[in-house]
């Protein structure tokens, strides 16, 4: 019987992580409005400012949406 609750319960979380992962890339599609003029100057960097990254120029903003991407789609169970 624990093995019928253990399959059920590991498909309820697949289920759950792949409806979170499904709302979590909305966030992508929307773009990033800034509240003040702090907010914008911050938003413009993150998206101008290039760095060397190795060997090729990244700006934070690539940098952060990678790393979102990339744990939305690791977390499968």
């Amino acid at each position: 019987m624990a093995d019928k609750w253990g399959r059920r319960l590991f498909k309820a979380g697949g289920i759950a992580l792949l409806i979170i992962g499904a709302v979590h890339s909305i966030s992508f599609f929307q773009p990033l409005l800034p509240a003040n003029d702090t907010e914008k100057q911050l938003l413009d960097l993150m998206s101008n400012y290039k760095f060397n990254l190795a060997g090729s120029l990244r700006s934070m903003d690539n940098l952060l949406t990678g790393f979102s991407m990339s744990f939305m789609l690791r977390r499968s169970p």
